[in-house]
């Protein structure tokens, strides 16, 4: 079965609780899990170097993908519509390969994603990147069938919403 995963570190801000009860909607009208992630992690904690709560959900999300088949992780900005499916095989975003992610049966990806890590922005992003130029096949999901928000970094958008 799949399981849908989102990251909800801190406070959530009112318009993001819409994108989220769309994607948890959209968990159960599918018949799949949903979880949402509220704490860090223990092994986080007491890291030697700051981590923003940003770049520290690109790290979980990677995990998360690396140990569990058969897992969606949607950002908390994105607002599912009923026509959005998930396909088979691994399927990342067009947009921002990390905001929305499918593993299907390949953590393994995942896994090397994560070990390729060097630091520096769009963490997961970068990573993954890096995992693709060795030859990865992988689908994108259809951006007519999902709205992200980008809520980082529209600034305009959750002010006036």
């Amino acid at each position: 079965m799949i399981n849908i995963v989102q990251i909800l570190l801190g406070e959530c801000p009112p318009f993001i609780k819409d994108c989220m009860q769309s994607v948890k909607d959209y968990a159960q009208c599918k018949g799949y899990g949903y979880t949402v992630i509220k704490s860090i992690p223990d092994w986080y904690r007491g890291s030697d170097s700051y981590m923003s709560l940003r770049a520290l959900s690109e790290w979980m999300r990677l995990d998360i993908l690396a140990e569990q088949p058969y897992t969606l992780y949607v950002d908390w900005d994105i607002k599912l519509k009923p026509s959005f499916t998930v396909p088979e095989g691994l399927t990342l975003s067009p947009q921002l390969f990390d905001c929305m992610m499918y593993n299907h049966d390949n953590t393994e990806f995942f896994r090397q994603a994560r070990a390729s890590i060097s630091g520096g922005g769009l963490i997961s992003c970068n990573a993954i990147i890096k995992v693709l130029r060795k030859g990865y096949t992988y689908s994108t999901f259809n951006r007519d069938t999902y709205k992200h928000y980008e809520y980082s970094c529209n600034r305009e958008f959750y002010e006036t919403n």
